[in-house]
């Protein structure tokens, strides 16, 4: 990473100052204005929920229909501190509470799948505690360095397959293969659309390069996050809050530490100013990247802000689909008709069910 930064800003120069989500936001009315449209339409989904607020701050009157979709907590991304850590300095993940929502997420992973059998489940031991139990023998044997599969490859491969609930029986499947014989058979999941690292291979029409660059590019110049030599002891800090889910989100920062660019312009609030049409949130209760407090935040913080919370597992209601959450969204974007405060979906299908 300490290469990675000063090459990429040899190759961009002073591009990288201007790739920023409020650089984004600008080009996006842009690009309304060009078509003609007087109102944005417009879905966002992961870090996508924070151009969409960043959006409606700065162009609050031309907010037709906004979704958002597994959120991103705006005054945690951009602000160093958060009072409830006694002041000390958290990375952008930990200050997302991402390692909560992946330990949150793993336990329903875990409990579902001891609650049904081996055929639905590859790794099941027979009930939820025997198989969390299982889980944590596994890891504990498992090298942290390897050319067989180790513990981070295995953490993160799981991790990675929890973004979307229909693959958890090949989550479970392949944690099995390490488990019988120290390697999985099955290859890893093709990346999903995640928080913002994320590529997108084997997404269709991959012709152009959509590697984790862009992405990192944007969040390292404008989310504040410590210098490398505080990563270890953050590390730790988070590793006793959530287990290696802590560690997991603290070191997806750490590229950050010796970013060479500072966004030119950041947005960085307010985040109330009230938009010419309310803007939907939709959260889902056990998501692994942006958990559902992220979607609490961003709806107390907006003006206008409706919240719909779905009952379900996995990284956004787009990847992870509810009737009920499609429905309500379908009649917003059409009418501008909003679910009713307080309305509560359920994801279909669960996890593990039958086919």
């Amino acid at each position: 990473y300490r290469a990675f930064g000063p090459r990429c800003a040899r190759r961009n120069r002073d591009l990288l100052r201007h790739v920023g989500t409020a650089d984004t936001a600008r080009d996006l009315n842009l690009l309304r204005r060009a078509v003609g449209d007087p109102k944005l339409n417009y879905l966002g989904v992961s870090y996508g929920t924070f151009l969409g607020a960043t959006y409606a701050n700065l162009f609050p009157r031309r907010v037709r229909a906004m979704t958002l979709d597994g959120n991103i907590d705006p005054r945690s991304w951009v602000h160093r501190r958060l009072r409830a850590n006694g002041g000390t300095f958290l990375p952008t993940f930990l200050r997302q509470l991402s390692d909560e929502g992946l330990a949150k997420t793993i336990s329903a992973f875990l409990g579902r799948c001891g609650s049904t059998g081996t055929a639905s489940c590859a790794f099941s031991a027979g009930s939820a505690k025997e198989t969390t139990e299982k889980w944590a023998r596994l890891l504990s044997r498992l090298p942290t360095d390897s050319a067989g599969t180790s513990y981070p490859e295995l953490f993160s491969q799981t991790a990675a397959g929890l973004y979307v609930s229909a693959r958890w029986p090949d989550t479970a499947k392949r944690i099995q293969d390490v488990e019988e014989t120290g390697a999985a058979s099955r290859p890893a999941p093709a990346p999903t659309p995640g928080i913002l690292f994320e590529g997108r291979a084997g997404v269709p029409n991959a012709g152009r390069y959509a590697g984790p660059e862009q992405g990192i590019s944007v969040f390292c110049s404008e989310s504040p996050n410590p210098e490398a030599a505080a990563f270890p002891s953050l590390a730790r800090l988070a590793h006793e809050r959530s287990g290696p889910a802590g560690s997991f989100w603290t070191w997806y920062a750490e590229v950050c530490a010796d970013w060479p660019a500072r966004a030119a312009d950041r947005y960085a609030g307010p985040w109330d100013r009230r938009t010419a049409s309310p803007v939907l949130v939709i959260g889902n209760t056990h998501d692994p990247a942006t958990p559902y407090t992220g979607s609490q935040a961003i709806a107390r913080q907006l003006a206008r802000g409706r919240l719909l919370k779905v009952k379900g597992y996995g990284h956004t209601t787009l990847f992870n689909p509810s009737t009920c959450a499609s429905d309500y969204e379908g009649h917003y974007f059409v009418d501008g008709k909003l679910p009713p405060k307080g309305a509560v979906c359920h994801q279909d299908p669960k996890p593990f069910s039958a086919p």
